[in-house]
């Protein structure tokens, strides 16, 4: 959990900078799931300090390339499927960001994708192909029926509970990382679509999920166990928040202080081109 944790603080940082980092880090950290599952010996903790370090890999191969990045990004998230069957669905922002990353006149750009799928697909299919060998079904849950307990029809009994036990996981910032993603969506709507291709499947799945506990023996968080794998970019979103309002309050003084040169009869001069000039600076870095 201690490895998740750092891979966290990275993708925050690398997503909104430094402070939405050492916040989201905090968040997960103290969050009564994590505390859980940190002392657990299951899958959770290990599902997730792979897909955090497999997303921020796959988060900085889309930055500077390279087709280690990629091949990394591919086998980490690749393994966090075989780890937990509900992080295939990482496959979507895996395939997302694939495709942003291509470019028609770069054969170098079509190697790397194909080296991220491919090495996301290398340990899925090694697990499918050994669970057909030895047990004669695909996944362990073919034997047991399990995938039957995802329907439609649950999500109407389990949403309250989904998004009281998430905001129980999250405190006060679940409505803050929601709010992040909705506005990273008018300043860079790829890297929001990844973000969202990451959190609303898995949160979505597990909602249709026919297990949702409200309290258990486990501590309240036996159905909340199942999202800490979609958390972090919430988290990560708080930082937007904080960075989009740093952005307006800056803007509004640029803007202040534009008017009084305007009014002084500077508008025209040095110091109210510079005043302009550095408003839109600060526009275009946000």
């Amino acid at each position: 959990m201690t490895l998740a944790l750092v891979a966290v603080f990275l993708i925050a940082r690398q997503i909104a900078g430094s402070f939405a980092g050492i916040l989201a880090t905090l968040i997960v950290a103290s969050s009564p799931v994590t505390l859980l599952l940190a002392n657990n010996p299951n899958s959770h903790a290990a599902s997730l300090c792979l897909a955090a370090w497999g997303m921020y890999a796959l988060l900085r191969w889309w930055e500077r390339g390279t087709a280690w990045r990629a091949a990394a990004a591919g086998a980490l998230l690749g393994i966090a499927a075989t780890v937990r069957y509900g992080e295939a669905l990482l496959v979507i922002p895996v395939v997302l960001v694939a495709v942003f990353n291509l470019h028609w006149g770069r054969g170098r750009s079509w190697g790397q994708a194909g080296a991220l799928l491919a090495c996301w697909l290398a340990p899925v299919v090694l697990l499918l192909g050994f669970n057909r060998m030895s047990m004669g079904a695909w996944t362990g849950y073919d034997l047991t029926g399990e995938s039957t307990g995802f329907a439609w029809q649950h999500v109407a009994d389990n949403w309250e509970v989904a998004v009281r036990q998430l905001a129980a996981g999250l405190f006060l910032t679940l409505p803050l990382g929601v709010m992040g993603l909705i506005l990273l969506l008018a300043r860079n709507w790829r890297l929001a679509a990844v973000l969202w291709a990451w959190a609303l499947p898995g949160v979505l799945a597990y909602t249709a999920y026919y297990y949702a506990p409200e309290t258990s023996a486990a501590g309240g968080v036996a159905y909340a166990r199942f999202f800490p794998d979609h958390v972090p970019r919430l988290c990560g979103r708080c930082g937007v928040v904080h960075d989009a309002a740093r952005a307006a309050s800056r803007t509004v003084r640029e803007l202040a202080a534009a008017d009084r040169c305007a009014l002084g009869g500077g508008g025209r001069g040095a110091g109210g081109r510079g005043v302009q000039r550095g408003h839109r600076h600060s526009v275009a870095r946000h």
